[in-house]
């Protein structure tokens, strides 16, 4: 009897699966020999967020449609609306509100109908009478000082401003003589206006 006891007591591990009723301790699952906690199961959502076509992440961070997703929307809905689709048809496309479609169809064609008033050539002569008048007026002003300030050169300022004609050209062996011009690209307008001291939009079609 006192061998047995001996026995369980030199091996705790036999005394307990031998003991009655015992039940084995459990054993640790890491190395500080601690039980690590069950981690509790991920909830998977089985509903798709609704996304708006053409939306992107920062349309989503900030609560509303960004610029370029709202053009790219109105491209599309006025394409849309083109091939006979009617605004039902089209919000469904979308993703959008009824309300929403039919404010994206309306500013597209707004934008649509300005295109056509886009120009890049304006008529010279108002610009050419500013200039004249500026140099009157203000004697510190002079074709060459004008023509540094607009970044080009006194010749090229002449030309532009219809004072005289463009250089010639040679095609096809034929020596073609320049030609006044009527017209003045809106961004060369812009760069002498500014260089007279004024500001352009106080200028038609600038």
């Amino acid at each position: 009897m006192n061998s047995t006891l001996t026995a369980a007591h030199e091996n705790p591990r036999q005394r307990t699966r031998n003991s009655p009723g015992g039940k084995r301790p459990p054993r640790p699952t890491s190395k500080q020999g601690h039980i690590t906690p069950a981690r509790p199961a991920a909830t998977v959502s089985t509903t798709t967020p609704s996304k708006r076509a053409g939306s992107c992440g920062r349309c989503h961070t900030q609560g509303y449609i960004c610029p370029a997703c709202a053009a790219r929307l109105r491209h599309r809905a006025l394409a849309l609306h083109q091939k006979g689709l009617s605004p039902h048809e089209i919000a469904g496309h979308l993703n959008v509100t009824l309300p929403q479609t039919r404010r994206l169809i309306e500013e597209a064609e707004q934008l649509r109908d300005l295109q056509q008033y886009k120009r890049d050539l304006i008529p010279v002569a108002p610009i050419r009478e500013l200039f004249e008048r500026r140099l009157e007026e203000d004697p510190t002003l002079n074709q060459i000082r004008v023509a540094a300030k607009a970044q080009t050169d006194r010749i090229e300022l002449r030309r532009a401003l219809g004072m005289q004609p463009t250089a010639s050209r040679l095609i096809r062996g034929e020596r073609r003589p320049g030609k006044t011009r009527t017209e003045i690209t809106v961004e060369m307008a812009s760069r002498i206006v500014k260089a007279l001291g004024v500001a352009p939009h106080e200028i038609p079609w600038l």
